[in-house]
């Protein structure tokens, strides 16, 4: 079997989900666990 890299897939992923946190305070618009649980939390809010 072929090994599989998601290096690719992995970086649009956290693009998609930076560009949605853009403007957020601190380590919400910088790291990607921070910013993926806030982006949810918004999103659920919006």
């Amino acid at each position: 079997m072929a090994r599989i890299k998601r290096a690719v897939n992995a970086v649009k992923k956290r693009r998609k989900v930076f560009k949605l946190s853009k403007g957020y305070y601190g380590a919400k618009s910088k790291q990607y666990r921070s910013a993926s649980q806030q982006v949810m939390k918004s999103m659920a809010y919006a």
